[in-house]
């Protein structure tokens, strides 16, 4: 069943044409991660596994259009239409963790037919997901989207699969390296597509002042530096302060510190003990006001 939904306020509102009944697809998201609650898929660690239930939550899900259009407001004139794009081509690196699934869940959300190429080597975490989502979800948009528009495979960067991907992708979306993004790019697409390379792997997390001073901020940001380290996909390696000034760094960073012995770490090695004690001495070197935990 395809829906209109209308997003923003008063002189920049747009309706957005989907597919399928956000609310129906929402819902049958809520009935898996109720199963997940009960359950954990053996390829995955508890702690990702917990991490998906948290994602998975119907307002975590909805924040995804209020953040890009605004509240949702009831039917009238639109200033615009947006329609999503009909095939998504997704390519993921081999060192990933939950990047894929995340990934996956997101597209869901436009309806578009995806195409997911996985590395030849390293944890398939995003087709296990897939997998588990078909066999645990009840008839409805989900279910839907998953039997007929998602295929996920393994193969090589010399294989032929990539051309067929390139070719039929609307949108074009790699994670990985400079040179595996200009190999996708090279490769014959529709002139009307759009290529979205994340090459720089360096994640950031962009958070407003006033959010940083949240506890439950704070709680999250230290769960996954701990969960994942500098060196995850899925976690950022710097937090940048919007609008935000040289004391709200420095209480962020006060919190932080405080709330890291609550997140229930295990002690290091010694040699990476003494990796970040010079990582806390360059720092201090080059200016900054450098802490460790």
């Amino acid at each position: 069943m395809s829906e209109l939904r209308f997003y923003g306020r008063d002189g920049g509102r747009v309706a957005i044409a989907l597919s399928f009944s956000l609310d129906a697809l929402l819902e049958n998201y809520e009935t898996v991660r109720r199963k997940m609650i009960r359950e954990r898929h053996p390829d995955f660690t508890r702690t990702e596994w917990a991490y998906l239930i948290r994602f998975l939550e119907a307002g975590h899900l909805s924040e995804v259009f209020h953040r890009s259009f605004g509240p949702e407001s009831g039917e009238g004139i639109p200033i615009g239409l947006l329609r999503p794009r009909e095939r998504v081509g997704l390519w993921l690196p081999n060192n990933v963790s939950l990047l894929g699934p995340l990934a996956v869940v997101l597209i869901s959300l436009t309806g578009a037919h995806l195409s997911v190429k996985i590395g030849s080597r390293g944890r398939d975490l995003c087709g296990a997901f897939v997998e588990y989502l078909a066999s645990r979800s009840s008839p409805g948009p989900l279910a839907e989207w998953l039997r007929g528009r998602v295929s996920v495979a393994v193969f090589d960067r010399i294989d032929p699969r990539n051309a067929e991907m390139a070719s039929s992708s609307d949108v074009r979306i790699l994670f990985g390296g400079d040179e595996a993004a200009k190999g996708i790019e090279a490769l014959s697409h529709p002139t009307s597509s759009r290529g979205f390379y994340f090459t720089h792997r360096v994640s950031e997390a962009w958070i407003e002042p006033s959010e940083a001073s949240r506890p439950d901020t704070v709680e999250s940001l230290v769960k996954i530096f701990s969960i994942y380290g500098q060196a995850g996909c899925t976690s950022p390696q710097r937090i940048m302060l919007v609008g935000g000034k040289r004391e709200d760094a420095v209480d962020l960073a006060r919190k932080m510190e405080m709330a890291w012995e609550s997140a229930a770490l295990t002690t290091v090695d010694q040699h990476q003990a003494s990796q970040n004690f010079l990582g806390l001495q360059w720092a201090r070197a080059n200016g900054f006001e450098s802490r460790i935990v």
